[in-house]
C-alpha cells in the first residue's frame, strides 16, 4: 500500500454533504486531478474524485477511475469523525456505482 505517499481520503460521507448543501464540486474534482497527476500513486484522490464524478452525474468516467485507484490499492480508511478511531470495523466492499454498497460511512 502507498498510504505514506498519499493525502489523506476525504471520504463520500463529506462529499456527498458537500454535493446536497449546494457546494459546486467542479474545484474540487479539478483540485484531485491535480493531485494525481503531481502523485500516481495517490490512490485516494483517485477515489474521491471517483466519488466527486459520480455525485456530478459522470457514472462511466467515475468507475473507470475507480478502478485505476483499485489497481494501484485496494484496502481505504476513511476519516474518522473526531481523533483516533476507537473501533475498527472491516468491511468488505465491491467495485461499482454510489449503489453497490451499503454506505458503511454514513
Amino acid at each position: 500500500m502507498n498510504h505514506d505517499k498519499q493525502e489523506p481520503l476525504i471520504g463520500l460521507a463529506a462529499l456527498m454533504r458537500m454535493a446536497y448543501s449546494g457546494v459546486d464540486l467542479g474545484p474540487l474534482g479539478a483540485e484531485l486531478v491535480a493531485r494525481a497527476e503531481r502523485n500516481p500513486a495517490d490512490a485516494n484522490a483517485l477515489m474521491d474524485l471517483s466519488t466527486v464524478l459520480q455525485l456530478r452525474g459522470n457514472r462511466e468516467i467515475a468507475l473507470a477511475t475507480q478502478l485505476q485507484a483499485l489497481e494501484i490499492q485496494q484496502i481505504y480508511s476513511p476519516p474518522t469523525a473526531a481523533g483516533e478511531a476507537k473501533l475498527k470495523v472491516l468491511a468488505i466492499m465491491a467495485p461499482g456505482d454510489l449503489m453497490s454498497n451499503t454506505p458503511q460511512e454514513f
